[in-house]
């Protein structure tokens, strides 16, 4: 599911290169571009269509910053065993630049631990996987 998702993604990705900037987050530098919503929705469909009794949390979902996204992980992780950690356009300022230097990831954990991870670099076509115990 986590492949798929980021393939799908990644997918749309490609084809928003060079989106324009809606707003910013943390800083000028914290860029928000409308296809960054648009892969991570993509993604929580898939998810949710497969598992919707797993939580998740994604970057355009959050609060800007280090401490918000650590808080909203703590807080999930009270009430849910499963959670998909998404970052849906890892390296937005590149992607806003029309420079194919960016990806799609996408983590899981289970009950606090690094279970798997996704990411997919969709301008080489290339998919990076990696699952405790594999």
């Amino acid at each position: 599911v986590a492949r798929a998702a980021a393939l799908e993604a990644g997918g749309h990705m490609r084809a928003r290169l060079g989106a324009d900037v809606v707003t910013t987050k943390l800083d000028a530098a914290d860029l928000v571009t409308a296809a960054d919503s648009e892969c991570q929705a993509i993604i929580e469909s898939r998810i949710r269509a497969a598992y919707p009794s797993h939580a998740l949390l994604g970057e355009e979902s959050v609060s800007p910053g280090l401490a918000a996204a650590m808080g909203a992980l703590a807080a999930l992780q009270q009430t849910h065993e499963w959670i998909w950690i998404i970052d849906p356009i890892d390296g937005t300022t590149n992607f806003v630049s029309g420079l194919p230097l960016c990806a799609v990831s996408v983590g899981i954990t289970r009950g606090g631990e690094r279970v798997g991870a996704v990411v997919y670099d969709p301008f080489r076509d290339e998919c990076f996987t990696a699952w405790r115990g594999e």
